[in-house]
């Protein structure tokens, strides 16, 4: 088992779902040992992992179920380590969408002052009309 791929702790991995190539999770190792490892996600969930001997023996890389396993379950296996972001720490980018159509960022702002004129409106009758008429910011 010498050419077996390990896990390192530290490093960051992911594992997708079988049904929607979009549906990623990934996990930080935050610790191991010879037959376990603990990983934490995105979230700060902590959860120590099993590894499983005969999907390792065939992937030939350690490989875990951190969701449980059951029939199409995700795999998280040592090959499959997250590459290194190229973004700052603490990065997120963020999409606007204006009546579910994606908008640019000064298109929102735009809105967003609009908005904020309608909630400073002191007539009721004028701000249901003005609200009715309102277009919704949505960050993501």
């Amino acid at each position: 088992m010498a050419d077996i791929k390990k896990f390192v702790v530290g490093k960051k991995y992911f594992c997708r779902s079988i049904c929607d190539h979009d549906c990623v999770w990934s996990y930080t190792i935050t610790s191991r040992t010879e037959n376990t490892i603990t990983i934490t996600d995105d979230k700060g969930n902590v959860k120590k992992c099993r590894i499983n001997k005969y999907v390792t023996e065939v992937n030939k890389c350690e490989s875990v179920f951190p969701l449980g396993r059951y029939s199409m379950c995700p795999t998280l296996s040592a090959d499959h380590e997250e590459p290194a972001s190229e973004q700052p720490e603490g990065y997120k980018a963020k999409i606007y969408y204006i009546n579910g159509k994606q908008v640019s960022q000064e298109q929102a702002a735009e809105q967003r002052k609009i908005n904020e004129a309608i909630m400073q409106e002191t007539d009721l009758e004028k701000w249901l009309k003005k609200m009715v008429e309102a277009r919704f910011i949505f960050e993501v």
